[in-house]
Formats: C-alpha cells, sequence, structure tokens
C-alpha cells in the first residue's frame, strides 16, 4: 500500500502544478506529451492539445517530468 501511497502523492503533485509530462505506453512505447488532469486508482485523465484521453494505469510504463517531483 505504501507504494500506492508514493505513486499518488506524486501524480497529485504533478496536477497541481500543472506540469507537462511525456507518459509512454506499455503498448510499443508511444510517447504522450500531456497534462495529468485527474487520476484514481486504476486511471489517469489527460488532457492531450486540449482534449482529454483516459488511459488506464496498467498500460503505462513511464511518467517522465523532466525534473524533481517529489517533495519531502
Amino acid at each position: 500500500m505504501a507504494g500506492f501511497e508514493l505513486q499518488n502523492s506524486i501524480i497529485n503533485n504533478i496536477i497541481k502544478e500543472e506540469r507537462f509530462v511525456t507518459v509512454y505506453t506499455t503498448k510499443k512505447g508511444v510517447p504522450i506529451r500531456c497534462k495529468i488532469t485527474g487520476n484514481d486508482k486504476f486511471t489517469l485523465l489527460l488532457d492531450v492539445e486540449g482534449k482529454q484521453q483516459l488511459v488506464f494505469k496498467s498500460g503505462i510504463s513511464t511518467i517522465s517530468a523532466g525534473k524533481q517531483v517529489i517533495k519531502f
């Protein structure tokens, strides 16, 4: 459960700061440049060029934020 809390903390910081990130999918590693606008236990809601896209977390391999996101 601690891993989920860390994941949630990082994603919530990205949402709060309205940062652009690159989300890489597990299928062929397709990069999606976007803002994460919402999340729950299983999904992320992305803003991709003004359009909303819902992605299952199980379909994501990596989220690259470009700089440190974790604040202690």
